[in-house]
């Protein structure tokens, strides 16, 4: 006799496991307790691309897709009156799904229960009506035993049942019975509510637009509204229930309980001149529950295992209840796999081997399942009007964050998600890998992380101070003053304006006698190109204009150590972060050419008129500021042209993911302009690397006191700022799972070579180069 799986209970977690276990190859029954596999209930569930990459394994995305329908959902955000606080838009669902491959998407929950029910070639194996009541444990297996009299064996029992699990308790009954202090005491008296919830699902009103996902907040409650298919609609009432409900304090609603609760919210504006009370006079079916938001800390024990919400119980208006769920059930189904493929031959496997097989579900699952339970309590208590955050998050960074405010927070939990290990995973194109197709697995531990960052801050902090440039700050008015009077002078200079003989004493502001053209050059095309990126578009330290005013009044030696601690404190190392919208990616080579290079060459040769000389050096002292600048209008004049080279006939409105800004950034059209300008600059800072070795006249006038060594002035301040910008880089990259431990260490090595050899400013460029390639070269399929 084969290894046999008895799963209690048909929900998502449950038929989602048979599912899995039936195209692994493993034995299984399914006991349902209703007579119904899929019933109606009234509840709908939100499929996010977490559970959605697991589903489409076992084949059920494509169906759940066509019973959808139009699912690119208008979304937006609305406050007590009904008034939007953000504009409607599909954008949420478009960039998900091409960013990770799957969008979102709400279905009936019995929808997911069908499409999962009919998945299965073995149906004969799902038996409706078969209520479990008791389950005994011996050394050869597990025998579970139903209501009606009938008994099952096999060699491990699944608790799929929910969150008041008939099969937790059994194992709770035995765990406390022959191993004494294994479980908590009392754990379900610990259970927390702080939530109930009307869900329900209703006709669509006639003065309620199709297509509308709506999330509106209010002081101690909240609505989430959409748009269902078969022209209904979706809805949730969330309202706070004052004290903390725990255990058998937790009251069960009626249908009078029901009643009250939405006649004292009817007339609340939830969309425009529609109310609740409009949406809950056409209700097909609603439920009041309490919501628990709680993680056992035993799921596990023996041959019993618990998932999904008997494991652990998440708000809904997070939507990860139903993805955990599925996650889980994945997760078992690689360690049963793993187990079943490490011990081939064995006729009984031991209680032993199957308990460390069970148990790595909980050790895999357990953090993020206390994350997610947690991130879900603090936005419902955000949403509801119950955080003290609750007015900064609504009424200000919704609508400045828009979109991104839910993206920026929701992929990193997407794309942590585990899938069926055994089982073919379908190409789906995506801007995003998932962590486990990464090239490394990347770093969560806090510690780690944080003594890195403490370690880069302290380090380039070292560096700003040695660089002087807060005495250089000191004089910064009255530098500023004498190049601008320099700069007026010499484009007078022609006419009437008389100078005084040039002195080549007088050393420009960035004339420094460890930064030279190259690491200037180098360090503020990254700047420009950092300050673009749209992950870094609230990174205030990192906007062009502000860090072009810092690093002209900090001085030249400070523009490496700043741009470094903005990355740090602000920065974003993400591949969805990554993209510069490519009129910015194009505009940067010409704009720090012309603002920096072409008058630092100036400069430096012997040109014989002073007040060329002069405003050249001026030019040079402003760089910072005249490159942004410029960035910007080259950028503005490249956007007005494209805009004149669209027919005429264009004046419908593209859909969202037809938009120039959303194809430029999923085709990655930034990539060509970035590696052209990164090589460009690598090959100009290395050229007059070499002038600046071979002329010492070029070689004074851009930077390096002759006073230097050779060898000194490739290792001067910036030198060692710039090995420690690439070196953070390179960090963040292999934090990610950009790449390996052993990658990572190699480009560290070369890039401090390619600094010793080509200078600090082409090494710091070409480490650029090399970063923007790997990053781009992760993303997948046709976008």
């Amino acid at each position: 006799m084969g290894f046999k799986v008895i799963i209690v209970g048909g929900s998502v977690a449950g038929l989602t496991l048979a599912n899995i276990l039936e195209r692994l190859g493993v034995d299984f029954t399914l006991l349902e307790a209703y007579p119904e596999i899929a019933p109606q209930v009234g509840a709908s569930i939100g499929l996010l691309p977490n559970g959605f990459r697991i589903l489409d394994q076992i084949q059920c995305y494509e169906p759940i897709r066509e019973i959808a329908g139009d699912f690119y959902l208008q979304a937006s955000y609305r406050d007590a009156n009904g008034k939007a606080t953000t504009t409607p838009s599909s954008g949420v669902t478009h960039h998900l799904e091409a960013r990770t491959g799957y969008p979102s998407i709400f279905i009936d929950r019995q929808m997911l229960l069908q499409v999962l029910y009919d998945n299965l070639q073995q149906k004969n194996k799902v038996n409706p009506s078969k209520r479990v009541n008791k389950i005994d444990l011996s050394e050869k297996g597990v025998t579970v035993y139903t209501t009606d009299g009938s008994i099952y064996e096999g060699d491990i029992v699944v608790g799929a049942d929910g969150i008041h699990s008939t099969v937790r308790s059994e194992m709770w009954r035995i765990g406390i019975k022959e191993t004494p202090g294994y479980f908590p005491h009392d754990e379900q008296s610990r259970v927390p509510v702080d939530t109930r919830c009307i869900f329900g699902i209703s006709k669509r009103p006639a003065n309620l637009p199709a297509g509308r996902q709506i999330t509106a907040y209010n002081d101690g409650w909240s609505y989430l509204i959409v748009d269902a298919p078969g022209n209904r609609t979706y809805w949730f009432l969330f309202e706070g229930v004052g004290e903390t409900k725990r255990g058998k304090d937790i009251p069960r609603y009626s249908k009078e309980d029901t009643e009250k609760l939405a006649l004292a919210h009817m007339s609340d504006r939830l969309y425009e001149e529609v109310t609740f009370g409009d949406i809950y006079k056409n209700k097909i079916m609603a439920t009041l529950v309490p919501l628990e938001e709680y993680v056992f800390e035993k799921w596990h024990y023996k041959r019993i295992v618990c998932i999904g919400d008997a494991s652990h119980k998440i708000d809904p208006v997070s939507g990860q209840g139903g993805n955990g769920a599925i996650e889980a059930a994945a997760l078992l189904g690689n360690a049963i796999a793993e187990l079943l493929e490490k011990y081939p031959g064995v006729k009984q496997l031991s209680t032993d081997l199957v308990e460390n097989a069970v148990a790595q579900v909980h050790a895999i699952r357990y953090h993020r399942a206390k994350k997610l339970v947690s991130e879900g309590h603090n936005l419902q208590q955000i949403l509801t009007g119950r955080s003290p955050f609750s007015k900064i998050v609504t009424q200000y960074l919704v609508p400045i964050l828009k979109e991104d405010g839910f993206l920026n927070v929701a992929l990193p939990i997407f794309k942590a998600g585990p899938r069926v290990e055994k089982l073919t995973m379908p190409k789906r194109g995506r801007l995003v890998p998932f962590d486990d197709e990464l090239p490394a697995k990347p770093i969560t531990a806090r510690a780690v992380l944080r003594v890195a960052t403490i370690l880069s801050a302290g380090s380039f902090a070292a560096l700003l101070y040695h660089s002087g440039g807060l005495a250089y700050f000191s004089t910064f008015r009255g530098v500023m003053q004498m190049h601008t009077k320099l700069f007026l002078a010499a484009v007078a200079a022609g006419s009437s304006a008389r100078l005084s003989p040039y002195d080549a004493s007088r050393r420009s502001p960035f004339h420094s006698p460890h930064l030279g053209v190259d690491g200037l050059l180098s360090t503020l095309t990254l700047g420009l190109v950092e300050g673009h990126r749209v992950g870094n578009r609230l990174s205030v330290l990192l906007w062009p204009t502000v860090g072009g005013l810092a690093y002209t009044a900090f001085g030249p030696d400070a523009v490496a150590p700043l741009l470094g601690l903005g990355m740090i404190l602000q920065g974003s190392s993400t591949l969805y972060g990554r993209h510069v919208p490519p009129r910015y990616a194009k505009s940067i080579l010409p704009s720090v050419v012309t603002g920096l290079l072409v008058p630092a060459v100036i400069a430096a040769l012997p040109v014989q008129k002073s007040h060329i000389r002069q405003a050249a050096e001026a030019l040079v002292a402003f760089s910072p500021i005249v490159c942004s600048l410029l960035t910007e209008c080259m950028s503005a004049v490249l956007q007005k042209l494209a805009g004149k080279e669209k027919p005429a006939s264009a004046t419908k409105e593209p859909s969202y993911n037809e938009r120039e800004d959303f194809v430029a950034m999923y085709r990655q059209q930034d990539v060509p302009a970035l590696k052209f300008t990164y090589a460009c600059v690598t090959g100009l800072c290395g050229a007059v690397r070499v002038a600046g070795m071979a002329f010492p006249r070029f070689d004074d006038a851009g930077s390096v006191d002759n006073s230097m060594g050779p060898l000194a002035r490739h290792f001067g301040l910036f030198g060692l700022a710039s090995v420690a910008l690439s070196w953070y880089n390179i960090w963040t990259m292999r934090s990610e799972g950009f790449i390996t431990t052993k990658k990572a260490v190699l480009a560290a090595l070369v890039s401090a070579t390619g600094s010793v050899c080509l200078g600090p400013g082409a090494g710091l460029a070409a480490t650029s180069y090399w970063r923007e390639t790997v990053m781009a070269s992760l993303s997948d399929g046709d976008l």
